[in-house]
């Protein structure tokens, strides 16, 4: 371990066991009911008198008591909110509404760039809550860490660029964690990738579902070496896997137990799996509801249904009853996923295999476009017969030549062969079952407006 990791361990180590303690002191459902809304209403009051936020906002335009006096009122009162919903709320808000604020940007599954802001502290709270999570699974915050992981740090132009890919590189050095890059998924840098890890003697290992079984599927033959490895738990994360065969691939290769995490750029970690079925939520953190008109429908594995996230902390954009875009599925005897659920459907990214044979993680597409104001949702279309590559997307207007030259120069660092890719300004995306943009689309589109 890095001396700065066992540094932070320690400093975090009482927050982290009263997190714990948290848990194991509330049980029955209707304590955990009133332990959050009384979370809730301690935030609520935070972020009206913030000065800063969008709390002041949501009061008005909603007409929201001080506090709430039950859940029912609540849901009673802030409606269902999308991705735009809160995008709107941004704008409505004004960049004045988040002076001193952090900004974020998340595509993620959904293929809708998404920027929002964020206060310091909320960053910490995140922190806490995931460490807290590792800690019950038998991984502390001292753990050296191996990532197979996005990229985004060495996607950047400019000065900016310079000095964000120098402080990520710092942070992971003085922190004990590799990062190897799940944008190129090629034997070749898989076979290189599972040397690395072999090399850095993890404790923990993360990475994206579908890059770790690519990473096992590759690594067959150092299956023996990296099961040598001091390692106490792998973590799937960022999307659920393409099969319930890759799932069990990952299984089986490692000898450590591998368990999924569930989160989300808009709302950090908000469940675990603890075990090998079903997850927690982490309820001190989020309410995990369904929607309201589909709530005690078909109450059994196998019928998911759209969840809806309340953030139980302070937030510079509350993300309240937000439809976040996956389904979740409920055990038989449960009600809702407040406490825990069985699984997540509809949140897997893709392997994009490019005409030459190249391959790499789709989260590497979201990376680069997440920023760029002008596409609001997008697809990237593989046309093997043209031999050729399509970003569609949707968005005000079409990109000016600047932003297209920009976009093609970040693309090249993914793979040369994305610098020649074109721009369609589409009028819609087609959606997958799970309702949500394919972000991956192999085969030939009709003609339309191009940059």
């Amino acid at each position: 371990m890095s001396w700065l990791a066992s540094l932070r361990a320690r400093r975090n180590a009482g927050a982290v066991r009263g997190v714990i303690a948290a848990y194991d002191a509330h049980q029955s459902p209707v304590d955990i009911a009133r332990w959050q809304l009384r979370a809730l209403n301690e935030s609520w009051i935070h972020m009206r008198s913030a000065g800063v936020g969008a709390g002041a906002l949501l009061q008005r335009r909603w007409s929201l008591p001080d506090l709430f006096e039950s859940w029912d009122q609540f849901d009673a009162l802030v409606p269902v909110c999308t991705k735009a919903d809160l995008r709107e709320i941004v704008k409505e808000a004004g960049s004045e509404a988040f002076l001193g604020c952090e900004w974020r940007a998340t595509a993620g599954t959904t293929g809708e760039p998404f920027r929002f802001p964020v206060w310091p502290d909320e960053a910490a709270g995140h922190g806490l809550a995931m460490w807290a999570a590792r800690e019950r699974l038998g991984v502390g915050a001292d753990a050296r860490v191996s990532l197979i992981w996005g990229h985004a740090h060495m996607l950047g132009d400019g000065v900016g660029g310079m000095i964000g890919k120098a402080k990520r590189q710092l942070a992971d050095k003085v922190l004990g964690y590799q990062r190897i890059s799940a944008y190129d998924l090629t034997d070749a840098a898989l076979v290189a990738a599972g040397r690395q890890v072999i090399r850095h003697r993890p404790d923990l290992l993360i990475g994206y579902s579908n890059a770790l079984d690519r990473f096992a599927e590759t690594n067959a033959n150092h299956k023996h070496s990296i099961n040598r490895l001091p390692l106490k738990l792998v973590i799937a994360t960022g999307e659920g896997f393409a099969s319930p065969a890759a799932e069990a691939r990952v299984r089986s290769f490692f000898r450590a137990p591998m368990r999924m995490e569930y989160g989300s750029m808009e709302t950090g970690v908000m469940a675990y799996q603890f075990s090998d079925e079903g997850y927690q939520t982490l309820w001190h953190r989020h309410r995990l509801e369904r929607t309201a008109d589909e709530a005690g429908v078909g109450r059994k594995i196998g019928n998911a249904k759209p969840v809806v996230v309340t953030s139980l902390y302070p937030r510079a954009l509350p993300v309240w009853r937000y439809e976040i875009g996956d389904r979740i599925e409920l055990f038989a005897e449960d009600e809702s996923p407040r406490l825990r659920f069985a699984n997540v459907r509809g949140r897997s990214n893709l392997l994009v295999r490019l005409p030459s044979g190249e391959e790499f993680h789709s989260e590497a597409i979201s990376h680069v476009v997440r920023e760029v104001q002008a596409i609001r949702a997008f697809q990237f279309v593989v046309s093997g017969s043209k031999n050729s590559t399509i970003l569609r997307y949707l968005g005000p207007r079409p990109l000016t030549p600047e932003e297209a030259d920009t976009l093609c120069r970040r693309l090249s660092r993914v793979s040369a062969t994305l610098s020649s890719v074109t721009f369609q300004h589409s009028a819609e995306l087609g959606k997958s079952p799970a309702g949500k943009h394919a972000i991956v689309v192999y085969g030939d589109l009709v003609k339309e407006d191009r940059v």
